[in-house]
């Protein structure tokens, strides 16, 4: 056998990314394959996975959250209409992609809104974009790099709905974060904000938010409430929110790993704990992050804190902890119409809650 060159050895490592990069993925529930999506009706998608080529697997689409082709175009399955005509077209072409270039990443985050900008690089926790701007990977839900390749960074369901909602033109395209506002109308820069909100009023608002959303908590955990009184308590935690997409992380001494809900399917879980009395308390609650700009126009901020939780049981406690949290809390901004003038009103909500640690 003839011997391989040092110029063949070059070519093979050139091939080889490319052929990584150029794979198909499917996600069902939040599994993740690659490989080589071969046909796709409504109904059913035959697919080459890239551990084992043979034989093909048919996959019903039902059971599938989120298609992605080598070019980083996608679709999601359960969006569908098989009524619409140009489902056909949509489908054939997502088989068979334009040969047009990307030049533009595309983030898309769970503000509900998608920014398209050029990732120079990313670590654990941070995307950077030009002019070193970072964003939290916390506030993002899916990346779509301009070469196809794919990142998600929520569950695969909640990344459907944020994309399928991009696809049908539901979500609005963010300023690019700290732009001048002046390029962007209607974005109010961090400057001329903080101008208008001393650092200890925006402190105290979130700190106060914070405390609400325990008083909330308390009046699900209170087993003596009534149906009335608990979703009341539900629907008014949740105004305290950004929006219903808000993520809570929980975790306990009895399991390592960290869950994560929606806010609503979480005051829900909390209403349905099976104790006969509930305690929980958020203490230590303190703004400890400088605002920084979202991709949404609106400004983010960390307040830290305690939750003591403690389960009783005939009159005795039988469980407790105390886990370290850091809430997300925003800064939005609102035009108010008066008399004929317009006013900039401020407000802060509440939105992701990360655990950090659990004793």
């Amino acid at each position: 056998m003839a011997p391989v060159n040092h110029l063949t050895i070059c070519w093979l490592l050139l091939i080889i990314p490319t052929v990584v990069l150029s794979q198909d993925k499917l996600y069902m529930g939040d599994e993740a394959r690659q490989g080589k999506i071969m046909e796709l009706t409504f109904n059913m998608v035959k697919f080459s996975p890239a551990d084992k080529p043979s034989p093909p697997l048919f996959l019903p689409t039902s059971k599938i959250l989120l298609l992605f082709n080598a070019k980083g175009d996608y679709l999601v399955p359960g969006r569908l209409d098989s009524s619409d005509a140009r489902t056909n077209q949509r489908l054939a072409g997502f088989l068979r992609p334009a040969d047009t270039p990307r030049v533009k990443d595309r983030l898309y985050t769970i503000q509900n809104t998608f920014l398209e900008t050029t990732v120079v690089r990313e670590d654990s926790q941070y995307i950077y974009l030009p002019d070193t701007v970072r964003m939290d990977k916390r506030d993002m839900v899916a990346l779509i790099y301009h070469n196809g390749a794919v990142k998600l960074f929520a569950p695969a369901s909640i990344a459907a709905t944020v994309l399928a909602d991009a696809q049908a033109g539901l979500l609005k395209a963010a300023p690019i974060p700290g732009s001048n506002s002046a390029d962007n109308p209607g974005n109010i820069s961090l400057s001329a904000l903080i101008g208008q909100v001393p650092r200890k009023e925006f402190e105290d608002k979130a700190e106060k938010k914070t405390r609400q959303f325990t008083d909330y908590l308390r009046v699900l955990c209170d087993k003596n409430a009534d149906h009335e009184e608990l979703n009341k308590a539900i629907s008014q935690a949740l105004t305290l929110f950004v929006n219903e997409n808000a993520m809570v992380e929980t975790s306990s001494n009895n399991r390592n790993n960290i869950s994560r809900q929606k806010i609503r399917s979480y005051l829900n879980r909390v209403k349905m704990i099976q104790y006969d009395k509930i305690e929980i308390s958020w203490t230590h609650v303190q703004y400890v992050s400088d605002l920084k700009p979202g991709p949404d126009g609106n400004f983010y901020g960390q307040v830290s804190f305690e939750q003591e939780f403690k389960g009783y049981k005939d009159g005795k406690l039988v469980y407790s902890d105390v886990t370290y949290k850091n809430a997300t809390v925003v800064l939005k901004t609102y035009d108010k119409s008066y008399e004929g003038t317009t006013q900039k009103i401020w407000d802060v909500l509440l939105s992701d809650v990360g655990v950090v640690g659990t004793k």
